[in-house]
């Protein structure tokens, strides 16, 4: 059996160029969401203090192991002291993918930072460097990466993060 570990590094220098395709909402998450697939020098202006996320929204909560609700802000700084963050989600939950972009986005700006993502295998690696390096169009990683049903709507803004960053 395949492992499923394949690392989307954020580190790559590639073509800016992205196919734009996708669901389109005119809810204000879905408009953030869509934000933050735009240009890639302009997608940290558009999020929200992470204090002020987490904590009395009607859309997600975040609490602790011994149950105590905190902002992603508090999750955040939890990240700072440690080599890996894992974040578990259900695959099919929007508003869990876009917390994972927020949360990828925000780890960018002060480390080192590396996607790896459940949805491809590891004998696709090199399919998805080549792609992140601007060897290969998006179309052809399609192709041979075997990605889910939800790429497009769910883990797509977080490979094009990684391919821009």
């Amino acid at each position: 059996a395949a492992s499923t570990a394949v690392a989307v590094r954020c580190t790559c220098d590639a073509d800016a160029s992205s196919d734009q395709n996708g669901p389109a909402s005119k809810s204000p998450s879905r408009r953030l969401f869509n934000k933050l697939q735009a240009d890639p020098a302009e997608r940290l202006d558009v999020l929200p203090a992470a204090d002020e996320l987490g904590r009395g929204s009607r859309h997600f909560s975040v609490w602790t192991g011994l149950g105590k609700q905190v902002s992603l802000g508090d999750v955040l700084r939890a990240s700072e002291g440690v080599e890996v963050v894992l974040i578990g989600e259900t695959h099919d939950d929007t508003v869990a993918h876009q917390l994972e972009l927020y949360l990828l986005m925000s780890l960018q700006t002060c480390r080192a930072t590396a996607l790896s993502l459940e949805m491809f295998e590891t004998d696709v690696q090199p399919v998805i460097d080549e792609y992140l390096t601007g060897l290969i169009r998006e179309k052809d990683m399609l192709m041979d990466a075997r990605p889910w049903a939800n790429y497009w709507s769910d883990y797509r803004p977080m490979v094009q993060f990684c391919k821009h960053a």
